[in-house]
């Protein structure tokens, strides 16, 4: 097999919109939308793959409420899990682009500096990150919700749109307020299509998934790339059953030595996204070029 035909082409956003992007998330209405950088072709595979031929392989934790959160399928840069290829590439890519928006912004040169990283390729920044950061394919079906909410500084979310308003779902989606006297907000999912990147500043404006109604469709899918802030995922954790320990950060040989021998005599909890990851169909689908 064409292993080239496993990951879909991905348009690198040229250096005038980057310019562009920067002035709009940093400056202005705090979010960028970049048209079709995956064809709509390529998209609807994936959305294929997930929730027609992988559909189960979704959860939902238990909220208060029935309609508060989503059904998520989390990926994390290093996990043992196998996924297809193109979710590690598409990570990749997205993030690619949006460390290329953060250069030169305040937190993203502190995040370097504390982290030994100015001095780094933009290869060896992306292999530090992954090592605290996660990312999640987010399915909305009928009436859930994202609470409103506006998060720290250092999260600058990513959402590869996945299906489309009045196509996938009827109404709803991400709602952005621009001050504590917009009570509307703007519904964001209607400048939205299928195969664009979305880049927001989450810590700018109060946000919400709000409204969804959903009669039959597939519902609201997307991939969401966050940019988890280091020191908030725990220094060192462990998947499912799993005797391998992961480190967030660079750790000293002798400690980590320490450290994985302990996690040999304890009673580990883990975290619900990092349960064991099972695919009901697992053969990676075949992408096509751009028509």
């Amino acid at each position: 097999m064409n292993q080239s035909n496993l990951i879909p082409n991905f348009e690198n956003p040229k250096n005038k919109e980057i310019n562009l992007a920067k002035k709009e998330i940093f400056l202005g209405k705090g979010y960028y939308i970049f048209k079709s950088v995956i064809s709509k072709r390529n998209a609807l595979i994936i959305q294929d793959f997930f929730l027609k031929r992988n559909s189960k392989t979704f959860s939902k934790i238990p909220f208060k409420k029935v309609e508060e959160g989503n059904h998520r399928l989390y990926y994390y840069p290093t996990s043992p899990y196998w996924h297809p290829p193109f979710v590690d590439y598409l990570w990749t890519k997205i993030v690619s682009v949006r460390n290329t928006l953060y250069e030169g912004e305040t937190w993203f040169e502190q995040y370097k500096l504390r982290n030994n990283l100015d001095k780094k390729s933009t290869e060896q920044i992306i292999e530090f990150q992954r090592m605290h950061n996660w990312a999640c394919f987010y399915w909305y079906k009928k009436n859930e919700t994202h609470f409103k909410h506006i998060d720290e500084e250092g999260e600058l979310g990513c959402f590869l749109i996945l299906t489309e308003k009045d196509v996938d779902y009827l109404n709803g989606g991400l709602y952005i307020y621009g001050d504590n006297s917009d009570e509307e907000g703007y519904l964001i999912d209607n400048e939205l299509q299928i195969g664009d990147l979305v880049i927001f500043d989450q810590s700018r404006f109060n946000h919400e998934v709000k409204n969804l109604i959903i009669e039959g469709q597939l519902g609201r899918f997307q991939f969401y790339v966050p940019n988890i802030p280091d020191g908030r995922l725990k220094e060192h954790y462990t998947f499912g059953e799993s005797n391998k320990v992961y480190f967030s950060r660079p750790t000293n040989f002798l400690i980590k030595k320490l450290i994985e021998v302990s996690y040999l005599f304890k009673k580990r909890d883990i975290h619900y996204s990092r349960k064991p990851v099972f695919y009901e169909d697992s053969s990676p689908p075949i992408f096509k070029d751009k028509i």
